[in-house]
């Protein structure tokens, strides 16, 4: 399980999140949406620990994970996903997987590279093909592909989906929830609230300014009707739970 507690984070001597709290628990799928310039990656930098924890405490599976560097993260079960690259464009895919898996034996990595193509069919025709040459959809899935040919156990999605078709955006956020539902993974995910993700996601969290404004249930985001208002600042309220929305 992640806990986030009261951290105010940042780069150096200039703060970007204040007082910001939230959970993960085990297989669980917690959305992390707002607009532009909110702290969102800032948040997933801090808990990875590319940012500076400036105040609170940020625990998983009872490990303080502000006294780790970024180095430790894999070894702890927990993986990043990056919103943008997160392989080597000039090698096929086939070597991307083997620099993913370097540390394993050749027999090793064919099997773990069958059970993640396994969720990634598209790639699995791709396997020879130059990265670089790879349609945006199939960039995105080779990314995610690469950290969970490590078996992490949460992973950090910073919007993988950007840039993408609505279609093929879907396709990455069905193959998220997969991943959960069958691999006993838990994900953080930085994404728009769609309703395809707030269908998917069990928790959200809107970040706005470095705040968190509201939280609750994935799916009574769907039913508020100040939602963009809350999204883009306009909205009244400070931090509130949406289990019971506005009728």
């Amino acid at each position: 399980m992640l806990e986030v507690n009261n951290i105010t984070a940042g780069y150096g001597k200039m703060t970007i999140l204040e007082n910001i709290s939230l959970r993960c628990k085990d297989s669980e799928i917690v959305l992390i949406f707002g607009p532009n310039g909110a702290g969102k990656t800032t948040l997933m930098q801090t808990i990875y620990g590319f940012a500076d924890l400036l105040q609170g405490d940020i625990h998983y599976n009872r490990v303080n994970l502000a006294k780790r560097s970024p180095h430790d993260m894999l070894s702890l079960g927990i993986g990043y996903i990056w919103q943008r690259g997160g392989f080597f464009p000039s090698m096929t895919v086939r070597d991307n997987f083997r620099m993913a898996l370097y540390s394993l034996k050749d027999y090793e990595v064919s099997d773990k590279v069958d059970k993640i193509l396994g969720f990634f069919p598209r790639l699995k025709q791709k396997l020879g093909q130059t990265a670089i040459t790879l349609s945006g959809g199939e960039k995105k899935m080779l990314a995610v592909a690469c950290v969970l040919a490590q078996d992490p156990d949460l992973l950090l999605v910073d919007e993988i989906s950007e840039g993408l078709q609505p279609t093929l955006r879907d396709e990455v956020i069905e193959i998220i929830s997969k991943l959960v539902r069958e691999g006993n993974k838990s994900v953080v995910v930085v994404e728009e609230p769609t309703e395809k993700v707030l269908q998917i996601a069990d928790r959200a969290y809107c970040l706005r300014d470095g705040s968190i404004v509201a939280e609750g249930p994935a799916k009574d985001f769907l039913h508020r009707p100040d939602l963009e208002k809350l999204y883009f600042g306009e909205a009244s309220e400070k931090t509130s739970e949406v289990s019971n929305p506005p009728a």
